[in-house]
């Protein structure tokens, strides 16, 4: 039995999806629902299921008596937690205390030797040490920015030579990744989490003007996105035609749930407050965070 813990629970439920035969299990806050859940579960499968229990809340109750917790840690099935490292502190002491119990954190960063050895999985080489070490510094270390670099600079690249001049075009930074979390957390309707990221752009000293542009292009990809998709096109001609790689195409899947209409009229909208912050008609620290959680 395992807690896996990450500072962002997004890259922990990335990192597990290649643990076989998974069963999510989500908490409602209901402990017996949940055993109830994991003993039908184990019924009607085999016994080599793994269960990946989200939002397990109940970790954290101080109140939780030992005979509920004999109930779900002694047992002989694969199950695993998954929890934000802010919360490992408010564990119950009794699962604290808890020898079955492994902890296990899962991290974004990777060292150049793990990086290597991604490299050696996908029979990449690079045309010298000193472009791999550029390119792997310039992925902040990130294993998921390598994992999509990778596969963009791929496109580029018909034998897996990596050249010179396709490094060269590595364009990765935090920011644009921080705006595509905004863009994401945006269609999904999670204000708590777009008020967060957005909060830390700004502490960043990223300017709002900053942020509604790089908004603004992540809205223009996704209307061609969208138009490409009301035409019915698939992944690979939507790459030809539109140039919009198919790695990108998966993290925009939400937009298929989104009216080409939204996002059109959010555009003219977007523009029109970046032209008012920028004849400074309105205070952009104000009206722009407003325009956001008004549209959101």
């Amino acid at each position: 039995m395992t807690i896996l813990y990450s500072d962002s629970l997004d890259d922990l439920k990335y990192e597990v999806k290649d643990i076989p035969n998974k069963v999510y299990l989500d908490y409602q806050g209901n402990l017996l629902e949940l055993l109830n859940k994991l003993s039908q579960e184990s019924f009607f499968s085999s016994n080599n299921e793994n269960y990946l229990i989200t939002n397990p809340s109940f970790l954290f109750d101080k109140k939780l008596n030992k005979e509920i917790i004999d109930k779900i840690f002694n047992t002989n099935k694969s199950i695993y937690f998954l929890v934000h490292s802010d919360k490992l502190d408010g564990l119950n002491k009794e699962i604290e205390q808890n020898k079955n119990i492994k902890k296990v954190h899962i991290s974004k960063k990777i060292s150049l030797k793990d990086f290597e050895q991604i490299l050696s999985k996908y029979n990449i080489n690079f045309p010298s040490e000193e472009i791999k070490k550029k390119f792997y510094e310039q992925a902040y270390q990130n294993k998921f920015f390598i994992l999509n670099e990778i596969e963009k600079l791929m496109i580029y690249s018909s034998n897996n030579q990596l050249t010179e001049e396709a490094v060269n075009k590595l364009k990765i930074t935090l920011f644009e990744e921080n705006i595509f979390n905004l863009f994401t957390f945006f269609f999904k309707s999670d204000k708590i989490k777009f008020l967060k990221g957005y909060e830390s752009l700004i502490q960043q000293k990223v300017s709002p003007i900053t942020i509604i542009n790089a908004f603004g292009t992540q809205l223009i990809t996704a209307i061609v996105y969208k138009t490409c998709l009301l035409k019915q096109m698939n992944s690979t001609q939507i790459f030809k035609e539109a140039k919009i790689p198919i790695f990108q195409q998966i993290k925009m899947d939400f937009i298929k749930n989104i009216k080409k209409d939204k996002l059109i009229n959010l555009i003219n909208n977007l523009c029109l407050l970046d032209y008012n912050t920028k004849i400074k008609k309105v205070d952009q620290y104000t009206q722009v965070k407003i325009f956001f959680l008004k549209n959101i």
